[in-house]
């Protein structure tokens, strides 16, 4: 399932701009991408993902009421550590 990597207020911030890296062992992938929402939707674009072999995570975003939720679903059960920085611009 997805877990909660980063959230924010649907009131305060309309888009966030995200590098998320994951370790994995000596596995690592970092992805860079955009999230907008209008409050009840999401929309998310990756547009740079690195990996040094197969995928460890996907990434996808869910509103729970006015709370914006940046998610990963990691690919596997093997324990992984994620690392990110989230730039979000105010309404």
């Amino acid at each position: 399932g997805a877990t909660d990597i980063k959230t924010f207020s649907t009131t305060a911030f309309r888009s966030v701009e995200f590098t998320i890296q994951a370790t994995q062992g000596s596995a690592y992938q970092s992805v860079k991408g955009l999230l907008i929402h209008d409050g009840t939707n999401t929309w998310i674009n990756t547009y740079s993902d690195l990996k040094t072999g197969s995928d460890i995570f996907s990434v996808q975003a869910t509103i729970s009421g006015t709370t914006l939720k940046l998610q990963v679903n990691t690919t596997t059960s093997t324990s992984t550590v994620y690392k990110g920085t989230y730039s979000a611009i105010a309404i």
